[in-house]
């Protein structure tokens, strides 16, 4: 996540599709923001023509208006931070968040030293998440890029990334998983990266049991990926059906693995 990102077409999706399986529902939610202030020359928080009514997006208000309107007046009010999405109080109340920013760029590099530093520098980060929402029933995972692809957790890149012994972490803690993934275009179709991704969770967690995929290509192709722990079976499977019942069902796919 990045605060120049708050409000975008992508927000709208993983926000409204979150307020549809637990809004009103006694369940605890915690966010992991994977909060990313590096800087990067990037266009992708741009995408907040969706805001308005006559624009080359077909009308999504009708989606959640009432999210609509609350991020609306985050991105116009000039306060992308979320912080301000915190206070708007988007995601249901009870919600936990941690919202410490993560990166190693600004660290020494190069030597072993340096990348035991680095390290040293992201555990440290990581367990204050896992203390903060160890309460949370739900995780939602909210990296730049999503999973790992290679990249080690000492480079300056890693800010992006969730990697799957973090994520083995959370579900330890029998909590269950929901992890963003936007598509990548050298990794073949998006069937294909989403067949590769539930392969990896299953490896990486020993999930044995069933995995879902809500797809949407709204503004962008994303994916999240709903891992979850034995406890949360019926309550998810039950909550991704209202969800296909919904207004969103045009702009989303979901998928039993």
């Amino acid at each position: 996540m990045r605060n120049d990102y708050v409000g975008d077409i992508s927000d709208f999706v993983k926000f409204g599709v979150l307020r549809r399986l637990f809004l009103q529902q006694e369940i605890r939610l915690g966010v992991a923001w994977f909060l990313n202030k590096d800087n990067e020359a990037t266009a992708d928080g741009k995408k907040v023509k969706y805001l308005h009514t006559a624009c080359g997006h077909r009308n999504l208000k009708d989606r959640d208006p009432d999210l609509h309107k609350k991020l609306a007046r985050v991105v116009f009010g000039g306060r992308r931070d979320v912080a301000e999405l915190q206070r708007a109080e988007i995601l249901p109340g009870g919600t936990k968040f941690h919202n410490e920013p993560i990166s190693v760029a600004n660290l020494p590099k190069g030597a072993k030293s340096s990348q035991r530093a680095r390290l040293a520098h992201r555990e440290i980060w990581f367990s204050r998440a896992v203390f903060q929402l160890a309460e949370s029933d739900v995780i939602f995972v909210d990296p730049d890029n999503g999973m790992e692809v290679g990249i080690k957790k000492h480079q300056d890149k890693s800010a992006k990334y969730v990697f799957f012994d973090e994520l083995r972490r959370f579900y330890d803690h029998k909590q269950s998983l929901i992890i963003i993934q936007f598509g990548q275009r050298h990794r073949g179709s998006t069937h294909d990266q989403i067949v590769w991704r539930v392969g990896q969770l299953r490896t990486r967690l020993d999930h044995s049991h069933e995995i879902y995929s809500i797809y949407s290509g709204l503004g962008g192709s994303r994916t999240l990926y709903v891992v979850p722990s034995a406890r949360h079976r019926d309550f998810l499977k039950q909550r991704l059906a209202h969800l296909g019942d919904s207004p969103w069902r045009h702009d989303i796919r979901i998928d039993e693995h």
